[in-house]
């Protein structure tokens, strides 16, 4: 709540798909159980980038449930196969040549987080989504998956490796005293680490740049989550992180739109803070708006004033 940091630049991406994003984060819409349904009949998100780079199997070994603070963060893995679709239309189209940069050892330096966002029923109310502890799950998890300790920086040579992040327990009484996302940095630490994953030299990456963060609407597909609280929970988080996101909506006119890009213009052309924005988002969730989960985005235009940048 006291967060005084302000936001990175945010970018939506009309072509091209999180796993082509080179140079990134990538984020892996992922189920609690790594992979899903990848080696059975899935063809969600997660099982497509599993299925092309079938090195993020590995992954289902080292970790069987995430629990809710914890994220898997997988590098290296490369991509073998072309798909397109999604669910009921994907597709194989073909074998691939991975144009991702490599590293010095010729490893890939592809860096994917996998995160689980929560999963609301059919029949679920809105506030269900929009309660504070649902939305605080949300943001620590984002967070876990972007922090910059663990996961390399740009030009940062690394071998394959996983790692699997969860914050040490705080006391739920005082988190929201010692504000939003402090408690998760006291204590994130890697807690699985296989393939000789090597050490990150702080004293060379400190000087280098953070790579953005390649996401979408995580969690809005069959886990039912609302988009624009998906993309200000995400960009609340990779800010936090020093991190630029880059949004592939994948042409979803809920957030691909003007009054979402507007929006987005005033929280950075004001300087708005983390803190700013997380009152707002608990403001709202306690307002009769917060009955409607698609009121969210007209609820911070006002509240922020977005009308008033051109």
């Amino acid at each position: 709540e006291r967060c005084l940091h302000g936001f990175e630049p945010i970018s939506f991406v009309d072509n091209g798909s999180i796993d082509e994003a080179h140079g990134q984060l990538q984020v892996d819409f992922s189920s609690k159980f790594v992979g899903g349904f990848v080696l059975q009949a899935g063809a969600g998100q997660q099982e497509a980038r599993f299925a092309a780079c079938p090195e993020l199997l590995a992954a289902t070994i080292v970790c069987e449930s995430l629990q809710p603070p914890e994220v898997i963060v997988t590098q290296g893995a490369e991509r073998f196969s072309q798909h397109s679709g999604y669910r009921s239309t994907l597709q194989c189209l073909g074998t691939y040549r991975d144009p991702a940069p490599r590293s010095d050892d010729g490893s890939l330096t592809t860096t994917v987080v996998s995160m689980d966002a929560l999963e609301f029923t059919p029949h679920a109310d809105a506030p269900s989504q929009l309660s504070e502890a649902a939305v605080r799950r949300e943001l620590l998890k984002a967070t876990a998956g972007f922090f910059s300790e663990f996961v390399p920086r740009r030009a940062v040579s690394r071998r394959n490796s996983f790692e699997l992040r969860s914050p040490a327990p705080s006391d739920p009484a005082k988190t929201r005293d010692d504000g939003v996302l402090e408690p998760l940095l006291k204590g994130l630490a890697v807690a699985v680490r296989v393939h000789d994953a090597q050490p990150i030299d702080d004293a060379a990456a400190n000087d280098a740049p953070l790579e953005p963060v390649a996401t979408g609407n995580w969690g809005c597909g069959v886990c039912r989550g609302d988009p624009h609280m998906k993309l200000v929970i995400q960009w609340m988080a990779a800010s936090y992180c020093n991190r630029p996101m880059n949004y592939y909506a994948f042409g979803d006119t809920r957030v691909c739109n003007g009054d979402v890009q507007r929006l987005c213009q005033t929280i950075l052309a004001r300087r708005t803070s983390i803190g700013d924005v997380w009152r707002a988002l608990l403001a709202f969730c306690e307002s009769p708006e917060a009955s409607n989960a698609c009121a969210l985005g007209h609820f911070l235009s006002r509240h922020f004033g977005a009308s008033d940048v051109p």
